[in-house]
């Protein structure tokens, strides 16, 4: 008996850790807004992902990764998939990491084209009827 119940806890903490808040990664009281070349998109499970390189202040290629909302949940809100592309040029707007890397939290993205559209779960224009 206890061993199961060892398993039903390891598998109930492994769920629990699958999904975080971003306030355990990211600096959710700051913003940034950052703009690069689009190297890698990903739609997947469980945050879209952009990967793209920018210049820093000293003229050097940085690479970098923006994570936004759940595939699922964007998709709902109007996200196709298609909307970035390698080589598109983007504007990233959301919270810097906490370990001092290149990764942001991304709220919204303007896109190649000039739209922008919100890139994280909880979308303040999104109602559900």
């Amino acid at each position: 008996m206890n061993k199961l119940i060892a398993l039903v806890l390891l598998a109930a903490s492994s769920l629990v850790l699958a999904h975080h808040s971003p306030a355990v990664f990211y600096q959710m009281d700051q913003t940034v807004t950052v703009t690069g070349t689009v190297t890698e998109f990903r739609m997947g499970n469980p945050h879209i992902r952009v990967y793209f390189d920018m210049d820093n202040t000293a003229g050097d290629s940085e690479q970098w990764m923006a994570e936004g909302g759940s595939r699922t949940v964007l998709l709902r809100h109007g996200w196709r998939g298609d909307e970035v592309k390698p080589g598109d040029v983007v504007t990233i707007h959301g919270h810097p990491s906490r370990e001092d890397k290149n990764i942001v939290h991304m709220i919204e993205i303007t896109l190649d084209d000039g739209n922008t559209k919100y890139a994280e779960d909880l979308n303040p224009e999104y109602t559900e009827n």
